[in-house]
């Protein structure tokens, strides 16, 4: 079966669901590597059109919630300066130069190819290791801002919790959660685009008040206030989440039935080639659909 083009957003803002896993799945991140993926990808959040909204960074592979930013949102002089603190030196660019560099860093493939050559790299050479370090292509998956974002950096903050490996989100270093908490008054990295505008989550208390739910975390942590309160204002079951959903990274395209629809209008036989442009509904949430791919639905 030929594989599907990469969906790609261009000339307006578009949110990405982005995963990779290591060569073979190898357990090869270890806790330094785990620190050094992540001073990475904070370091190239400054080059790139790009905010991260998530991560979790596991030993065989990682995850990413991502909002990649219009290029005409910026000038010539933006892209000099990101140039140059980047690179820590001065730049005189023409025109045509700009122009690449705009197309360049507003594109989640060049995002990610960078990234994953970066954090290779620096790997081999520590290790004193040849070879590929990840396996070959990366997932990903258009999102829409909004409820959709919310509940898939939900599910991508519980990735710990779903391992076994801690028994709160928030207590898992390498995730968002974890930055979020520990950075609460400062200035970091991390953003909030795209859920920042929903009630239940328009705080970092307020989002991890819907974690906790969404996680069926019964024993609070001494970080969480839990407002029982609010329990029967959310849309979806508590512990949705606990178990592994195909949906977040397999579902291609993933937000209301217009977003669906609307995405295949836009990309045509690129989401699925197949005569069919069916639409599903999600197991989670009446507001939420998808194009089918790998995963239980029921079609509508």
């Amino acid at each position: 079966m030929a594989r599907l083009r990469r969906l790609k957003i261009k000339g307006s803002d578009a949110y990405y669901h982005v995963m990779s896993r290591t060569v073979g799945q190898e357990f090869l991140l270890r806790n330094n590597e785990k620190d050094k993926f992540v001073e990475i990808l904070e370091d190239l959040s400054n080059l790139f059109f790009v905010k991260v909204i998530g991560f979790s960074v596991m030993s065989n592979h990682f995850h990413l919630l991502i909002k990649m930013e219009s290029v005409q949102h910026f000038d010539n002089e933006i892209i000099t300066n990101r140039m140059r603190d980047y690179y820590n030196r001065e730049f005189i660019l023409s025109n045509a130069e700009i122009y690449k560099l705009k197309e360049k860093l507003g594109d989640i493939s060049e995002y990610m190819k960078l990234l994953k050559q970066k954090f290779a790299l620096w790997y081999n050479k520590q290790n004193n290791r040849k070879g590929h370090f990840w396996s070959d292509r990366f997932k990903s998956v258009l999102i829409e801002n909004g409820e959709s974002l919310l509940n898939c950096l939900a599910y991508i903050d519980l990735n710990s919790v779903r391992a076994d490996i801690t028994t709160y989100p928030e207590d898992y270093k390498w995730s968002s959660i974890s930055y979020r908490i520990k950075n609460y008054d400062q200035i970091f990295f991390l953003s909030m685009d795209g859920i920042s505008d929903i009630s239940k989550a328009n705080s970092i208390k307020g989002y991890l008040d819907y974690l906790y739910f969404t996680g069926d975390i019964q024993n609070f942590s001494p970080n969480s206030r839990m407002i029982k309160e609010k329990i029967d204002s959310y849309l979806i079951q508590p512990g949705i989440f606990r178990s592994k959903a195909n949906i977040f990274s397999n579902s291609i395209v993933l937000g209301s039935y217009s977003f669906v629809q609307d995405s295949y209008e836009k990309f045509g036989e690129s989401i699925l080639i197949k005569k069919s442009k069916r639409i599903y509904k999600t197991d989670f949430s009446n507001k939420i659909f998808s194009v089918r791919r790998k995963y239980e639905s029921k079609s509508i």
